[in-house]
């Protein structure tokens, strides 16, 4: 090895694709410890699993999707079925559900022609815009514009959500654990995860 490459190489740096936490470590011993390892093994196991459910699911459908179209085009068409075989039953399933993109418009008409107007729809949604919201001269104009008859062009639904760092910032807002447990009786958290 010439001396640059060895100079290189004696100055070189590895870096290391896993990156260090900056969360803060609680340290368990005990049942709780034992507990960690079996989540470990069970999470490893339920991927295993998944992966192999999916495999498996996704060859069912390879051979029941063929099936189920050449009796719907034959005018059966029949949404699910009970797939058995000597080693078990399923059930193949499928859902009036689609994913249909604008850009295609063309396409689709071309492909359904007379049907296209029976089988889609263009579903419109109007927003206002947020900054309507926030500018008092805009709310004035609309309502200028609209009067009594805003109810009559627009149905608005109000909810109630939690702002950014709500999580944080509601430990200042109770007084002690009391106030906090009734709290989460309303605003209820989405339940933590444990990933392994």
């Amino acid at each position: 090895m010439s001396a640059f490459k060895s100079a290189i190489k004696q100055t070189s740096v590895v870096k290391s694709s896993v990156k260090k936490s900056t969360m803060p470590v609680i340290e368990v011993k005990n049942s709780v410890a034992n507990e960690i390892e079996n989540f470990i093994k069970a999470n490893k196991a339920e991927k295993l699993a998944k992966a192999d459910k999916d495999f498996a699911g996704s060859n069912i459908i390879a051979h029941c999707r063929p099936i189920q179209d050449k009796r719907a085009l034959a005018g059966d068409f029949v949404k699910s079925y009970t797939v058995k075989s000597d080693k078990g039953v399923v059930k193949f399933i499928t859902a009036d559900k689609f994913g249909v993109n604008t850009e295609d418009e063309e396409t689709l008409k071309s492909l359904l022609d007379e049907h296209y107007d029976n089988l889609l729809e263009e579903k419109i949604t109007v927003t206002l815009k947020a900054e309507v919201f926030q500018d008092e001269a805009k709310q004035e104009e609309l309502m200028n514009l609209l009067g009594d008859k805003f109810a009559e062009f627009f149905d608005v639904e109000t909810k109630l959500q939690a702002k950014e760092d709500f999580d944080k910032n509601v430990y200042k807002a109770v007084n002690n654990q009391n106030d906090l447990d009734e709290l989460r009786l309303y605003a209820k958290q989405n339940k933590p995860s444990i990933r392994g």
